[in-house]
């Protein structure tokens, strides 16, 4: 922290871990080098903020998963059914496991009892369906297609960057 004061960014990018990011944010803050709209995280952010005070949080920005956002009604009943379950709110992986198990499902059923791993993988890579977190598809590389959104954190939420 000391090294990245001295260098005086306009933009700090944070990554990594909980843990590590716990004490990155509280270094920062020990210096006073967050600032309005000058630090931005990863998803792991939000899972330090578990951990982090309304005060250690308040402006920082994160890159966020659209339907955390931006609530839909499917992502709304994923968290109340997870709620009711398992007496907690789920953190933003397991909405994203979720999605990969229906992807399966879909690529199942638009499949033959003798599928072989080629036509298995063929079959994910086409998924074209609504998700808990959002539509679910793959680009030409294989890749998951997510929805992203740029979050700020306000009085311990996260809430959609208006700025």
């Amino acid at each position: 922290a000391l090294q990245i004061r001295d260098f005086h960014p306009d933009l700090i990018l944070l990554n990594g871990f909980q843990d590590s990011l716990v004490g990155q944010v509280r270094a920062l803050r020990t210096l006073g080098l967050v600032t309005a709209g000058n630090t931005v995280g990863t998803y792991d952010l939000m899972d330090a903020a578990t951990i982090l005070s309304a005060e250690e949080l308040e402006g920082l920005r994160v890159v966020s998963p659209r339907y955390l956002l931006a609530p839909t009604e499917a992502s709304r009943s994923f968290e109340a059914a997870f709620r009711d379950r398992y007496h907690r709110p789920p953190l933003y992986s397991a909405a994203y496991a979720y999605d990969m198990i229906a992807t399966i499902r879909d690529a199942a059923e638009r499949l033959t009892d003798s599928a072989t791993p080629a036509s298995w993988l063929s079959a994910i890579r086409a998924t074209n369906t609504q998700g808990v977190t959002g539509p679910i598809r793959f680009n030409d590389d294989g890749d998951l297609q997510t929805e992203l959104a740029l979050g700020v954190f306000r009085k311990g939420s996260l809430v959609l960057d208006a700025e």
